[in-house]
């Protein structure tokens, strides 16, 4: 694990985001921080330019990284203990903060699967997202997976350029209806 990384988790912890004196327990608590690291990190690496090169791949709850997990439970917990980290200037230790403190495990699982199937698909339309999503993790209602991805949507984490620009077209007419009898090719 480099040392982004495991300041990282330091950050997490002194933050309360997780509890890393938890993660090494055979127990449901110890399960439920392993699994919040896993989706913190892959949030932090994906979209908060975290220099951890951990390859994700879809599992029954989410991205997972079997390499990440392997790194964790050799970690010395010591690391507990530590007040001080230091994370690259362009991390934005607040607005990732803000973003993740008061959202839990559920919300955690449904945002980075989102993400992860976005990354891989970036036209695809949000309403297929969302099915993607439905299909993948069926013990989870429409609406919720919807206000999830919406949640992302307005903090900017997913963007979707077709329905940006579906939604620019719809907004301004006329200026297209302008631009198309100059060149038609532009509007498609």
């Amino acid at each position: 694990m480099n040392k982004e990384t495991l300041d990282f988790l330091v950050f997490l912890n002194n933050n309360k985001l997780v509890d890393l004196r938890c993660i090494h327990y055979d127990s449901d608590i110890g399960f439920y921080n392993r699994k919040k690291l896993q989706k913190l990190v892959f949030l932090a690496q994906s979209r908060f330019n975290l220099p951890s090169n951990y390859a994700y791949d879809i599992y029954k709850h989410g991205p997972y990284s079997p390499r990440f997990s392997a790194d964790y439970y050799q970690m010395n917990l010591d690391i507990v203990n530590q007040k001080t980290y230091s994370l690259p200037s362009s991390f934005d230790e607040n607005r990732y903060t803000a973003l993740f403190i008061d959202k839990d495990i559920n919300w955690l699982e449904v945002s980075t699967t989102a993400i992860d199937l976005f990354d891989k698909n970036k036209d695809i339309h949000i309403k297929d997202l969302v099915n993607s999503i439905c299909n993948l993790k069926p013990q989870f209602s429409i609406p919720y997976i919807t206000k999830v991805v919406n949640d992302l949507l307005r903090e900017k984490l997913i963007t979707s350029i077709r329905e940006e620009l579906e939604s620019i077209r719809k907004k301004i007419p006329d200026l297209l209806k302008a631009l198309a009898k100059e060149d038609p090719a532009l509007i498609k």
